[in-house]
């Protein structure tokens, strides 16, 4: 998230008859086209019919790392629906260091090697979709008696 800060320790600038100097960086998020990071969560909006919000869909996403998802809708859309993939959104960063570390190199401010972090079993956070309904400009007579008979309440 914006505000991590990424501390190499003693892998800067070399002086001699000094220790060399820490590099530290600091994270950005930069706008992504398709997600929004929440913590962390990612989440994005697709458009889908009102036909597809009323029966089953399937909706496909391309995740960051260039996978694509074929999540199913297997129950109506309603408007403002969110639908959440456990496990697809950004890595969670633990912020305990794994037994036999080595703390003292390439240390996160969080506590943790980055060595360290590749080596873990990943935790990452919830890709959450937010649907949008698009409902058509215009229906015709025979088009609006036949959403009448299927729509209407039973007697």
């Amino acid at each position: 998230p914006d505000g991590t800060k990424i501390r190499f320790e003693n892998e800067g600038d070399e002086t001699p008859g000094q220790l060399p100097s820490d590099i530290l960086f600091e994270v950005k998020t930069l706008p992504h086209p398709l997600f929004e990071r929440r913590g962390n969560d990612l989440v994005c909006r697709k458009r889908i019919t009102l036909l597809e919000a009323l029966t089953n869909c399937v909706t496909k996403v391309e995740t960051l790392d260039g996978r694509v998802l074929s999540v199913a809708c297997h129950s109506i859309v309603a408007p403002q629906t969110r639908k959440h993939v456990t496990g697809e959104g950004m890595p969670i960063l633990s912020t305990e260091l794994p037994r036999g570390s080595n703390s003292s190199r390439s240390t996160t401010t969080l506590g943790t090697t980055l060595p360290a972090l590749r080596h873990q079993a990943p935790k990452f956070g919830d890709l959450i979709i937010e649907y949008d309904i698009v409902f058509p400009n215009h229906l015709n007579q025979h088009q609006k008696q036949l959403l009448h008979t299927a729509l209407a309440p039973s007697r």
